[in-house]
């Protein structure tokens, strides 16, 4: 059964329903998702830490997770993020997929995205007071993937985009991550990042390079930046 979101009252601004479809992770759980897979590691223990970091930070509640290039764990970041500010059972977390050329979010939570995020966008242009369509995949962890297989595109309409989380930020969600592109070859994340309390750049040991680290920095607003989280698979 879908659940929907109660509309927070007194707000002039349109405020997006949210409509959540249930959904158990599957037993053989990605191994991208750390959190879930291994909650006692030192791997998991590092995105609490980069939770609580970014709450001394101000305690951004949109938070843009890229990274200067492909395969640099923006992903992995950003879910595992979702995750650690979700287990505080009052806070309510919305994961969003904003890269329509390599989606992965439903992949790494195990379903498949009926009503895909992207086609979502489309729809809303026409008709703004549509309800949302999510999928929870935990008590206060919802998540708007992109399906893969479709051609890849780059996110074509920004003010779209921003429209529709400023919307979803007054549904009830406390926190709202954003997995983008990387910034590197595209102008995908500044097409967001306006939105955004701040953008955190995923870095990968190893192979991450200082030059890409400093080109997809300075492609940023720098006020924008809110720093990098190191992974190590």
């Amino acid at each position: 059964m879908s659940e929907e979101l109660r509309i927070l009252p007194g707000l002039d601004a349109p405020v997006a329903r949210v409509v959540a479809m249930p959904h158990s992770l599957p037993s053989q759980i990605d191994a991208r998702l750390v959190m879930v897979r291994e909650p006692d590691s030192q791997r998991a223990a590092s995105f609490r830490v980069l939770r609580h970091r970014m709450s001394a930070q101000g305690d951004p509640h949109v938070v843009v997770v890229s990274s200067a290039i492909a395969n640099e764990g923006k992903t992995t970041c950003a879910a595992n993020l979702a995750v650690a500010l979700s287990e505080d059972a009052r806070a309510r977390v919305l994961l969003v997929e904003a890269n329509r050329r390599h989606p992965s979010l439903a992949e790494v939570f195990g379903f498949f995205p009926e009503r895909c995020f992207a086609e979502q966008l489309e729809s809303h242009r026409q008709k703004p007071d549509d309800p949302w369509t999510v999928v929870g995949v935990a008590q206060t962890l919802h998540v708007l993937a992109v399906r893969s297989g479709d051609p890849p595109r780059p996110l074509t309409n920004g003010a779209t985009f921003q429209t529709s989380i400023e919307s979803l930020k007054r549904s009830g969600y406390d926190y709202i991550i954003i997995d983008t592109p990387p910034v590197l070859g595209s102008a995908d994340v500044n097409l967001v990042e306006d939105v955004a309390d701040g953008v955190l750049l995923a870095t990968w040991s190893g192979l991450t390079t200082s030059r890409s680290l400093r080109l997809a920095a300075e492609q940023i607003e720098p006020t924008k930046i809110l720093g990098f989280a190191l992974l190590n698979g």
